[in-house]
C-alpha cells in the first residue's frame, strides 16, 4: 500500500521483471479518496535510475489524474 523505489531489481528475492534488461523499477500508487485505483509503474535498465523527485512527480501527475480513473475504473466494473 505504497510507493515502491527498487535501486537494483538484481537484489530482490523473486523479482519479477518485465524485461531481462530492467534494473531498477519505481512504482507510485494512484488514489482517490484514499483507495488505490491504478500505478504509474516505470523500469529502467539502469541501476539506481529514479529519485525522490521523480517520485514526487507522479504523485502529482497522480493527483491529478485520480478521479478519471476512479471513474473509468467504476465505468467499467472494476471499481
Amino acid at each position: 500500500d505504497r510507493n515502491q523505489v527498487i535501486e537494483d531489481v538484481r537484489e530482490v528475492e523473486n523479482y519479477l521483471a518485465c524485461s531481462i534488461h530492467t534494473r531498477s523499477e519505481l512504482v507510485v500508487l494512484i488514489r482517490d479518496a484514499g483507495k488505490i485505483v491504478g500505478e504509474f509503474d516505470i523500469d529502467s535498465d539502469t541501476v539506481g535510475a529514479f529519485t525522490q523527485e521523480d517520485e514526487a512527480v507522479l504523485e502529482e501527475m497522480g493527483a491529478l489524474i485520480s478521479g478519471r480513473v476512479a471513474s473509468l475504473a467504476s465505468s467499467y466494473g472494476s471499481g
